[in-house]
């Protein structure tokens, strides 16, 4: 449920928005003409590129250039909130602000071209201050004009450029609107391991499900579900033999959410139950 939800424009555009849910959300999140930057006030964010996937906790933060995302998020236990501030980037926008002295950043330029769709930024203590006093603004629309919204976003262009990755920022800058090219099985090889549905996994590779069950049974000579589901019990197979971690553990890590399903399908693949197939291999 949505707590409170606030958003800045600026030249049309929405530029800085706040949300606050008190329960687990997710949504697919499609960039096709902006890039963003996310700070966590509160709570888990978990966003999804093409082919990547990124863990962010309270006072974490990531740039993502333009692409194809989805993200969930997931409330602090203890005050059973999830706050986040998102600064949305738009070229026009940008060069409309920095319409007299346009940063390198924005002339398409760079001879750095990056293959990363977002970084994870920890965030120095000017940007977390910025953070908390740009939600304080936000809570007092009627200072948060046009003059101000502009002076404060050319404050946190300032701030994400002084970051302790300021190399990673500043080559991600540069490629903020050239979105990469990622293969169908650059995506599918990302998120193996990930919480994402089939139908998930299709909305980020541009196709319907109907399509992308083609194409996947075309690329992998395979269903989705049977693939995936075989990658995840060798993944887990090897987890057995080279880690101390509970056999439970290895499961959900490997997106069994049901220890006793796990136990089922891991022992129709290998003919051993997943601790009877560890003990095989210690003993050796």
């Amino acid at each position: 449920m949505i707590k409170d939800h606030k958003t800045v424009d600026l030249y049309g555009k929405k530029i800085f928005e706040k949300v606050v849910v008190s329960d687990t959300v997710k949504n697919h999140n499609p960039m096709d003409h902006e890039a963003c930057f996310l700070y966590v006030l509160e709570g888990i964010n978990y966003s999804y590129s093409e082919d990547d996937f990124i863990v962010l906790n309270t006072k974490e933060s990531v740039l993502m250039k333009c692409g194809n995302y989805f993200y969930k998020g997931t409330p602090d236990k203890s005050t059973q909130r999830l706050r986040f501030i998102a600064v949305h980037l738009y070229p026009d926008v940008m060069r409309k602000v920095y319409e007299r002295n346009i940063p390198q950043f924005l002339l398409g330029t760079s001879v750095n071209k990056s293959d990363m769709n977002m970084i994870t930024i920890q965030p120095n203590i000017l940007m977390a201050k910025f953070m908390e006093s740009l939600r304080l603004y936000m809570d007092t629309p009627e200072i948060m004009n046009e003059e101000m919204t502009e002076l404060k976003f050319r404050e946190f262009i300032l701030l994400l450029l002084q970051t302790d990755k300021y190399g990673e920022v500043k080559t991600l800058m540069e490629n903020l609107f050239n979105p990469g090219v990622i293969s169908f099985k650059e995506t599918i090889k990302a998120h193996l391991f990930s919480d994402l549905t089939i139908k998930d996994l299709a909305t980020l590779t541009h196709l319907s499900l109907a399509t992308f069950k083609r194409e996947f049974k075309k690329q992998f000579n395979d269903t989705p579900a049977s693939y995936i589901k075989e990658q995840r019990l060798n993944r887990a197979a090897e987890l057995l033999m080279v880690s101390n971690k509970r056999v439970n553990d290895i499961a959900y890590d490997c997106q069994f959410n049901d220890p006793a399903h796990f136990s089922t399908v891991f022992k129709e693949k290998f003919k051993q139950s997943p601790s009877d197939y560890r003990m095989s291999f210690s003993k050796k």
